[in-house]
């Protein structure tokens, strides 16, 4: 979790007794799902602190809130170890999903002896003790974190011991 500061511009009709609510309101509908750079993902809003003095704009009548929350935050980091489903699966990566991260798993960042085949669209290695499919956990660690204005984009890993898929050796 992370403390946050955001502000809140009310338009005057929304200027009620329920003031706290409605800037609640306002802000989990902004910020819910938004992803920086500088915080990662927003999850939720756990909670709403302070609420400052309006500032009347004299443009339009709208009030401007100065508001600090507290948020549940995603922000993956080099080197973190986590747990994901695999969404896709080509001949060059796998991308797994870990909350609302997307990670690529380059072929060249999987032990050596793991293969794709082409035939089934999955990863394996010749005696079939690992196989990586769509759909299924996997664990791996994050080798590479780009942090954009808007967007978080990862690389993996799971050329180490205790990384790979959870559940090995095919359907259960």
């Amino acid at each position: 979790m992370v403390e946050l500061e955001r502000v809140i511009r009310l338009e005057p009709r929304d200027l009620e007794p329920e003031l706290e609510s409605i800037i609640s309101t306002k802000l989990s509908r902004m910020m819910k799902g938004t992803c920086s750079g500088d915080n990662g993902y927003i999850i939720d809003i756990i909670s709403v602190g302070n609420i400052g003095d309006g500032l009347i704009l004299d443009t339009n009548g709208e009030v401007e809130f100065p508001v600090k929350y507290t948020a549940l935050i995603f922000k993956p980091n080099k080197g973190d170890v986590m747990d994901g489903i695999v969404t896709s699966v080509t001949q060059n990566s796998i991308i797994v999903t870990v909350g609302p991260q997307k990670v690529m798993i380059a072929h060249s960042s999987m032990p050596s002896n793991i293969e794709y085949d082409p035939s089934s669209k999955v990863y394996k290695t010749p005696e079939m003790d690992i196989i990586i499919k769509e759909d299924d956990e996997i664990r791996f660690r994050i080798i590479g974190v780009s942090f954009l204005a808007s967007e978080i984009t990862c690389a993996g890993s799971i050329d180490e011991p205790y990384l790979g898929p959870i559940n090995t050796g095919g359907d259960p």
